[in-house]
């Protein structure tokens, strides 16, 4: 009896494999064509909490200052709710600069949060440009040119601005500083999870958080 008993678990398990094997398969290409059908969909979407998924995981990188926790990654892009979003080497959402300016111009550093960077409107359209095109179009005596960085960065709050700027920002040697305020700056800095494949997959990372 015994024997007979040690000789059926073999044969059920040879018996089953091919079946589990199907199974499996079944699963992955179902996860595969529904990750796939995500990306397409999601592409162009303007579900903010979907973008904002999508900002954090293509577009941010952690740090080890725990008051600034993440910056934009250098020369990263990303299409987000409907734009564009072209971080440069320098980690901002603008064109170069070169840390030293000239004597004639008059560099301004705008900081603040996704309202500084610009979400959901074009480059030209965030109001760092906004500001530089209209102070440029007035002109100023013994001002040649205006420049208007913008180092917004997506959920930041008012402890991530001034460290951005004490670590990073004031290498740039404005000569003024605008501080961009919104209702939630108070609140606790945020931390941005990583978490290897799960943030690469729409469906487990975006759907599914």
């Amino acid at each position: 009896m015994s024997f007979l008993l040690h000789d059926r678990g073999p044969s059920t398990l040879r018996r089953l494999l091919p079946k589990l094997a199907l199974l499996a398969s079944s699963l992955v290409f179902t996860l595969l064509v529904t990750e796939a059908s995500l990306r397409i969909a999601f592409y162009h979407s303007k579900d903010f909490a979907m973008e904002m998924w999508k900002y954090a995981v293509q577009l941010k990188q952690p740090v080890a200052n725990p008051d600034l926790f993440f910056v934009h990654v250098p020369n990263r892009h990303a299409f987000l709710m409907g734009v564009d979003v072209n971080i440069n080497s320098q980690g901002l959402r603008d064109y170069e600069y070169s840390l030293a300016k000239s004597p004639e111009t008059y560099r301004i550093m705008m900081l603040g949060d996704s309202t500084t960077l610009g979400w959901g409107v074009p480059l030209e359209a965030t109001v760092p440009k906004l500001l530089e095109r209209e102070l440029n179009e007035g002109r100023a005596p013994g001002i040649d040119r205006f420049e208007v960085l913008n180092a917004g960065v997506g959920n930041y709050n008012t402890v991530q601005e001034v460290a951005y700027y004490e670590t990073v920002g004031k290498a740039f040697d404005p000569d003024f500083v605008i501080l961009m305020f919104f209702i939630n700056d108070p609140e606790p800095v945020p931390k941005e999870r990583k978490r290897l494949f799960i943030d690469r997959s729409y469906l487990l990372g975006g759907v599914c958080n």
